[in-house]
């Protein structure tokens, strides 16, 4: 009796190229096709190490498993699908691919140019060269300060481990540029390297630049007598700053020209030409202006500081007293009614018998119980 067993298939070629690289191997696919619902286990192994990841297939068998296998090492990696199938039987398949995720070394050499400064006559056909890995594939860029970018053609290393390629950056600016080289290599990892150089390709103005005169040709002029001098002494003070230089020595009086107006006689050898619009000015001798000295302004000398107002020295709040508690006013007692004090007589009556000790009060009582009978008779 024939046993039921499901046949699980992978997908090839694995990561595109069968060759895992670098930017692969964090998030590998794993997929193919299995008994619909089957749970599906997938384990990858560089001999040492191994990751594993778990998927159920579909309504229609396929499956799908995601890994990270940075961790295992370059070379070959043995994939291991399995899973059980509803009946219970288990299925199995293996297969093998290369991982590759190291990248390539490149490197560019220099001086480019020969100096690293790249000049009109060699900026139409720019040499760049280096080494790298024998087979990897080259590419060059070159990059100005504003943007722009020239690339080269590809190259293939040789085996010697060798490239060079050539580029027209005519068109980018002068200043720095930024070469880099970029190596890829079969399992299309990408290396790079970079290399600054200069270019300069306007060329700068040899034109001395014109002098200016100096405060000391001011003072010069200043300088000029008042007497009449003659005619070379003149238009060397009225020169540019050339006229700085010693002018000849002063001319023998039949020399001096006439007052009368201006001579043709030519100027005196070594001596340049006046440039002052009036020469007629210069015949007659009259000395320019001497330009006033400024008189330095004296620095105010500042007023001394008053010496600072001292600080107060902060006086301490008084320690509150307690209000005093209130004294009761007393209750006024009153007056007591002033007793009349009885008053003793002595008297005798008519029979010559003597009375003493006697109060005037009954008496006087006895007297005021008599005013009513005395008014109402």
């Amino acid at each position: 009796m024939a046993t039921d067993v499901t046949v699980i298939t992978v997908n090839r070629p694995i990561a595109g190229d069968g060759i895992i690289n670098a930017s692969e191997d964090d998030a590998l696919v794993i997929s193919g096709v299995a008994q619909p619902g089957m749970l599906v286990t997938v384990t990858i192994s560089d001999g040492t190490r191994t990751v594993t990841n778990t998927a159920v297939a579909g309504a229609n068998g396929a499956y799908s498993v995601t890994l990270d296998v940075s961790g295992l090492a370059d070379g070959s990696l043995t994939i291991n699908v399995s899973g059980v199938n509803s009946s219970g039987n288990p299925s199995q398949t293996v297969v093998n691919v290369s991982k590759d995720a190291t990248a390539p070394i490149v490197s560019g050499s220099g001086p480019v140019a020969g100096d690293d400064v790249v000049s009109a006559s060699e900026a139409g056909s720019l040499l760049v060269s280096g080494t790298g890995e024998a087979g990897t594939t080259i590419r060059v860029e070159v990059a100005d300060s504003v943007g722009g970018v020239m690339f080269s053609n590809t190259v293939t290393v040789s085996s010697a481990g060798t490239w060079s390629v050539q580029l027209n950056v005519n068109s980018l600016r002068d200043g720095l540029l930024l070469i880099t080289a970029t190596a890829t290599d079969a399992a299309g990892n990408a290396g790079m390297d970079t290399y600054m150089v200069n270019k300069i390709t306007i060329a700068t103005s040899s034109v001395s630049p014109v002098p200016v005169p100096s405060s000391s040709a001011a003072a010069s002029r200043s300088a000029v007598p008042s007497t009449p001098a003659s005619r070379s002494a003149v238009i060397s003070v009225g020169s540019s700053p050339s006229a700085t230089r010693s002018a000849p020595p002063p001319a023998s009086p039949s020399a001096i020209p006439s007052t009368n107006g201006p001579t043709s006689s030519p100027s005196p050898s070594g001596v340049l030409p006046s440039r002052l619009p009036t020469p007629s000015a210069m015949i007659t001798g009259v000395s320019p202006i001497p330009i006033p000295v400024p008189v330095p302004v004296p620095v105010p000398v500042p007023n001394p500081v008053p010496n600072p107002i001292p600080i107060p020295v902060p006086v301490p709040n008084p320690v509150p007293v307690p209000n005093p508690v209130p004294v009761p006013v007393p209750v006024p007692v009153p007056v007591p009614v002033p007793v009349p004090v009885p008053v003793t007589y002595s008297y005798y009556v008519d029979d010559g018998e003597e009375y003493s000790g006697a109060s005037i009060v009954p008496a006087i009582g006895v007297l005021l119980l008599s005013l009513p009978l005395f008014f109402f008779f």
